[in-house]
């Protein structure tokens, strides 16, 4: 399975061209170079051939040209790179596999060299998007003191990722000052680095496309100077009122009110999920009575009638 799995692997790690072979000492191309024995690969149980240059009359084989040239366990990159993508730990893969952390580490390295090749070659042959939606998240490296802002550009009509960029940003609220004494003043890379993933994409964007954001103010300078024919439209953000649900977020409509007017499905059942009974919240007693009739009802209306009729 794994042989098979590196063969697979190997397609986009392409050799030279069949055809024409190119010398890599002296870069002399010929369709005929001639044959100079084989040998067997231990790495993979691979036996290549191996040609003598037309010209400078120096060796070379058929894996000289590969992405993989040299490397002693070729075997283990498509499980890695799968386990990887799966989520698992550095750690964990260098256990489950038996090698050196290491190894996994170079593995790490040249996979990602590798993907993000794969992946601008597949950028360069999409269409330009017609209407995106961007925003920033924020998350942290090591501590809370040290937050990372992770700004993510999307195809609105698929959620497919078109790009992104990490940059580092202050410590705010109660930690600024802690962050700030123990780890000193920490750059605002930002702004910046929204200009560089505004720049890389600029060339996939339709001229009079459509740009979704939040009423962050920094936003319409940088759009104006990357895309001045688009159409920024600015949404006003909400936080969600449980973590978690960022569906259900605060609004003017309460549950009461919920249960007079007609709902679509899915946001009664983002609020069934809420008040269902069994979930651990700091609800007082009686409350939580009432919250269990109104998840009943709720759970009643989101059923099909039909089938609720027959079961009566």
């Amino acid at each position: 399975m794994a042989e098979r799995k590196s063969h697979e692997l190997a397609r986009y790690l392409p050799l030279s061209s069949a055809m024409k072979r190119t010398c890599p000492h002296c870069s002399f191309t010929h369709d005929r170079h001639p044959k100079f024995g084989s040998f067997f690969r231990k790495s993979d149980g691979r036996r290549l051939k191996r040609f003598r240059c037309k010209q400078c009359r120096r060796t070379f084989s058929e894996a000289t040209r590969q992405k993989c040239y040299r490397q002693k366990k070729r075997r283990l990159n498509p499980r890695i790179f799968e386990l990887l993508c799966s989520g698992v730990s550095q750690r964990r893969v260098a256990k489950l596999l038996k090698i050196s952390r290491t190894t996994v580490v170079r593995k790490f390295l040249f996979l990602a060299h590798w993907s993000r090749i794969r992946n601008q070659k597949s950028f360069d042959r999409i269409e330009p998007f017609t209407e995106i939606q961007f925003d920033d998240l924020e998350t942290i490296e090591h501590t809370k003191c040290k937050p990372l802002s992770v700004t993510m550009i999307v195809n609105r009509a698929d959620r497919q990722i078109i790009d992104f960029c990490v940059s580092r940003m202050p410590a705010k609220g109660l930690i600024a000052e802690i962050s700030r004494k123990k780890y000193g003043r920490r750059p605002d890379e930002r702004g910046p680095a929204r200009e560089e993933l505004f720049k890389n994409i600029s060339s996939k964007i339709a001229p009079n496309a459509i740009i979704h954001s939040d009423e962050n103010p920094h936003y319409p300078p940088s759009i104006s100077k990357w895309f001045p024919q688009a159409t920024h439209k600015a949404h006003k953000g909400k936080r969600g009122c449980v973590a978690g649900q960022g569906s259900l977020k605060k609004s003017d409509l309460t549950l009461c009110s919920l249960l007079i007017t007609p709902t679509p499905c899915s946001e009664l059942t983002s609020i069934a999920s809420f008040v269902k009974p069994g979930v651990q919240r700091r609800i007082p007693r009686g409350l939580r009575t009432i919250l269990t009739f109104m998840w009943i009802f709720i759970t009643i209306r989101s059923s099909d009638s039909e089938s609720f009729q027959k079961k009566i």
